[in-house]
């Protein structure tokens, strides 16, 4: 079988990394059965982009309660208030802004793109705060970075995915 560039790679990290994403696979399934029993709170970064308006939407309808974030406070705040939901508004480096919002939530889902850029701030504060982290990437190099944070995550009794 003959992949592209890309393929090859996702492959080859798929392969090496198979336990990696494995034990996240398992953590995610076991994440998603007690969401019934958690706060059903979670920190939505990047919310007024389309996928995160998207989410936001979705997750209102089901009676779910995401803090939205981001940086653009006129348009975090209005996507909030459409949906009656909570928001902050931060950057990454803001890092005690960015702690406090950590401290409201059981788990983030980060939508702020470029992930290259944007994912690795964030996963390094959810292991600071022992919170789950996802995103809604596709980019291999962020697949890579957080495979490498595996043992922190593990450490810290959180899944990063």
């Amino acid at each position: 079988m003959v992949r592209s560039g890309v393929c090859r790679k996702f492959w080859a990290t798929s392969q090496n990394s198979s336990n990696y994403f494995a034990s996240n696979f398992a953590s995610f399934a076991a994440l998603r059965e007690n969401l019934s029993v958690m706060s059903k709170t979670f920190l939505l970064y990047g919310a007024n982009g389309y996928t995160g308006e998207l989410i936001t939407r979705f997750a209102a309808e089901r009676g779910m309660k995401p803090i939205l974030a981001g940086r653009n406070a006129i348009a975090v705040e209005e996507l909030a208030k459409k949906h009656h939901l909570e928001y902050r508004v931060f950057s990454l480096d803001e890092t005690d802004r960015l702690d406090a919002a950590l401290q409201e939530v059981d788990m983030v889902l980060h939508c702020a793109g470029p992930f290259s850029i944007t994912s690795r701030p964030m996963v390094e504060a959810c292991l600071r705060n022992k919170k789950h982290y996802t995103d809604i990437t596709g980019e291999i190099s962020v697949f890579e970075t957080c495979a490498a944070f595996d043992k922190k995550a593990q450490d810290a009794g959180v899944m990063v995915m």
